[in-house]
Order: C-alpha cells, then structure tokens, then sequence
C-alpha cells in the first residue's frame, strides 16, 4: 500500500504521485491526532492502512465493536454515504 505524507503539496510532481490530497484541520485533525496517540500508531500512513484493512474485512456496511463487554454495531452515518 502507497499511502505516504508529504510536508506540502510542492514536494510531490505529477510525475512522481498519482493520487489525492486531503486537508484536515479543526476537529477533524484533532480526532485524527487523539486517535493515533490513544492507539499508539506510529504516524498516520500507519493509522490509514489500518483503517483501510478494517474496511474491506468488514462486511457489508457494518462493523461490531466491544463497549464496556456489549457487542454494538457501527455503521457510517446515513450523510456520508451516497
């Protein structure tokens, strides 16, 4: 898997990437930043190959997680799906 970060979208040239850029910031960096520290990633490629893998063993849509020894089903929101 190729999914690496770079310091700014100047040091990557089209002939060198095919691919996509994604801003995070606010919330979204912070959720981002909380969950690589509380799970102990290395770096972020580390937490997105991760995630990816989790997404395609899942099934369907729907993951099942352990809260406090019950088993509850996750799902994306109904607005991030098409």
């Amino acid at each position: 898997m190729a999914i690496q970060k770079f310091d700014s979208k100047a040091a990557v040239t089209a002939s060198d990437f095919e691919g996509f850029f994604i801003a995070l910031n606010n919330g979204d960096k912070a959720a981002l930043d909380q969950v690589i520290a509380r799970w102990n990633f290395k770096d972020v490629e580390s937490f997105l190959k991760f995630v990816l893998a989790v997404m395609i063993k899942g099934e369907g849509n729907k993951l099942f997680i352990q809260i406090g020894g019950a088993q509850t089903g996750i799902s994306p929101a109904d607005t991030l799906l098409r």
